[in-house]
């Protein structure tokens, strides 16, 4: 079950585990606004429309104002993590998931991280972008007083 605090974030502040069915419930269902229906039908295509390019058994972290208790969210924040021989075989094609031609597509603020296996020379890169996608996750970003809050983000297996 996701809980939020009374700044309406996720807690605990870490990655929560979800389900596609839990993150429709959760965040459309119960805090319903034609703004939050229009994204979440955006967010359905656009998983429909990678996983005919990918397939299934990838993890994606979501985050941003769809994850709060905002009647109004701009967008759905995600980053999806893609095996590298997925990402090098459809590189061309990935590019209309990732920002900026996912927000016009489907109302989705995306990015891809190539996931290279531990023994691979390029684990660097994958450790990296991991850091960085969870630094950018578990925190606001500062407010007018310049304060900062610990937040949780979901992760769904796709």
């Amino acid at each position: 079950m996701i809980e939020f605090n009374g700044r309406g974030h996720i807690v605990p502040f870490l990655r929560v585990q979800s389900t596609l069915r839990e993150f429709e419930t959760v965040f459309v269902k119960t805090i319903h606004s034609d703004q939050r229906t229009r994204l979440f039908d955006g967010y359905c295509r656009y998983l429909e429309d990678l996983t005919k390019i990918t397939g299934n058994g990838h993890i994606q972290w979501i985050n941003g104002g769809f994850t709060t208790r905002s009647t109004n969210p701009g967008d759905i924040d995600i980053v999806t993590f893609l095996d590298y021989n997925i990402v090098h075989q459809h590189v061309q094609t990935l590019q209309a998931f990732i920002y900026p031609e996912s927000l016009e597509e489907y109302g989705i603020d995306a990015y891809i991280v190539t996931v290279y296996p531990d023994n691979h020379r390029y684990i660097a890169q994958t450790l990296a972008d991991r850091a960085y996608w969870m630094n950018q996750f578990d925190s606001t970003k500062p407010n007018r007083r310049g304060n900062i809050y610990h937040k949780g983000y979901l992760e769904i297996h796709i």
